[in-house]
């Protein structure tokens, strides 16, 4: 898909790279993240990463995704919009290498 077109994923499935675990902390800024919070690989944000992508429903962590986009966030104060991804039906794999099925 083309650069700006997130939007377009909404309603699709699609796999997530997790890089931020449930209740781990910002390096930098120090918060703690309440949702898993990582990347949709080969895919190019406007800010020229990957679209960023929210895990929702999801109360472990998990290194990776494979779940239904079902909104984006729109940020107003950068080009950094963000995509929030359904945990009711995807698998995951935990931090932990355990295989979950939510179903």
């Amino acid at each position: 898909m083309n650069q700006n077109s997130n939007v377009a994923y909404v309603g699709k499935i699609v796999d997530v790279k997790i890089d931020r675990t449930l209740g781990s902390t910002h390096p930098k800024h120090g918060f703690k993240y309440e949702a898993n919070y990582g990347f949709i690989p080969d895919t190019k944000a406007p800010d020229g990463e990957e679209l960023d992508a929210y895990v929702l429903g999801i109360d472990v962590p998990v290194e990776s995704f494979r779940g239904k986009v079902i909104a984006v966030i729109h940020r107003t104060n950068d080009d950094d919009d963000n995509s929030v991804i359904s945990g009711n039906m995807g698998i995951h794999k935990s931090v932990w290498g355990l295989v979950c099925n939510n179903s």
